[in-house]
Formats: C-alpha cells, structure tokens, sequence
C-alpha cells in the first residue's frame, strides 16, 4: 500500500480534538488517507516552527518513495526553536503571540509547562520527555523570546515569503522523485470552522472543529484527485 505523508504543526497533527472527547481518527489526515485508501504517515507537531517542518520532512525523505503522497502545511513565521543539553530534540519556541515574553514562552513552548518542567513533544506520547528548567534553558528561552521580537515579528512578510520558497523547494524535489505533493499555508486554517467556535466559546481552542476536520479532509481529497 502506498502511503501519504503529512508535515505540519498542531494542525496537521490533530491538536485540540482531545479537548472535545473525539477519536483522533476524526483528524482531516485520517480521514483523508481512509478516503484514498492510503496508510498515513503523520508528522505533524504541535508548537513546531518551519525549520521543525522541514527536519521532519528531511529526515524522512529517503522513506518516501516513489507514488506516496506528500501534504505540506507551513506554520506561523514567528515561532523558532534552539537546542538545550538535556536532548538532542529542539526545543520549540511555540508563539502566536505579537508580543512574546519569557512567561508566555515558558507557558508554551514545548508543548506543556508543567510546573518546573518542561517537554519535548513526541508523536509517541509515550516517549515524550520531562526536564527540569535550569538557568541555561531559561537563558535560551529569553534569547529566543528577543530573537523572535526583534528579528522575526518586524518582518513577518518577509519571513513568511522565505518559508514558502523553502517549502516550494522541497515540493519540486518530492515531484521530481515521482511523489504527488500539496501544498497549503497556515493562514488558510480561518476558512474552516474552530473548537471554540462550534462550542459557542465553551471550549477555547482554535484549532480545526470536527466539522472543520471533515470540511478541511474534503478539500485536500478534491485537490489530490484533480491533480492526477
């Protein structure tokens, strides 16, 4: 069986369908792969940046073979990641916010805030990692937060033309391998319905709804069986 690859944040992974007591078979990436009859393969992470993307997707690039499918997804320009001693995974700088601050960013990044602890996300909870904040990693966090204010957040234009020729880049490579590869941007996650919106506010997650999963899966199966 053939498979189809999913790169991406939160949005691509699945994120908030917990809070709302749905199967994770819901998500828009099961649904689609169902419906093509595809075994899924997603790399989706909550929190990650662009360069979190595209090191899962480079780092899977010699598994994906000849006719798989490949679906894209960049995320928010402004989020960025660093490395700490405690693991060779990034550390993601998980901000949606026009004005960070290392108290947002210690709420955030990571996944979790748990205390004096933060995480490395896992696409296997069962792997996920714990560690105890330390002066370095508070340090990084803060450089991070500057670097992302004075660096990123003035020029997100700029930043989000930069991300989508990488993306470009690596759809030209998959297609010149013979995989069928889409692209989508984040921004397009407003014309579908959100967690908060179908709660009547109840639930303040804005991330894709159960309905915005099924309305988002049949856009991307129309896309896919036009482009053969």
């Amino acid at each position: 069986m053939n498979k189809i690859w999913f790169f991406g944040c939160s949005l691509t992974y699945g994120s908030g369908l917990s809070a709302i007591n749905a199967p994770m078979t819901s998500r828009w990436t099961s649904l689609v792969s169902d419906r093509l009859n595809l075994k899924e393969e997603n790399k989706g992470s909550p929190g990650a940046s662009n360069e979190m993307i595209l090191m899962e997707l480079r780092d899977a690039y010699k598994s994906i073979s000849k006719n798989d499918t490949v679906i894209l997804q960049t995320t928010f320009p402004g989020r960025t990641f660093g490395f700490v001693h405690q693991t060779d995974k990034p550390v993601r700088y998980n901000i949606v916010s026009p004005k960070p601050t290392l108290k947002y960013n210690l709420l955030h990044h990571g996944g979790k805030f748990e205390g004096k602890k933060f995480n490395i996300f896992h696409t296997d909870v069962s792997k996920k990692q714990h560690f105890e904040h330390t002066e370095d990693t508070i340090e990084l966090m803060q450089s991070l937060s500057n670097y992302v204010a004075e660096v990123k957040l003035p020029y997100l234009d700029k930043w989000k033309d930069h991300y989508t020729a990488e993306f470009y880049f690596y759809k030209e490579l998959l297609e010149a391998k013979g995989v069928s590869t889409l692209y989508w941007d984040f921004d397009e996650r407003f014309n579908y319905e959100t967690i908060v919106t179908a709660t009547n506010g109840k639930v303040k997650d804005y991330h894709f709804s159960v309905k915005g999963h099924e309305d988002f899966s049949e856009r991307i199966v129309s896309e896919l069986v036009a482009s053969d």
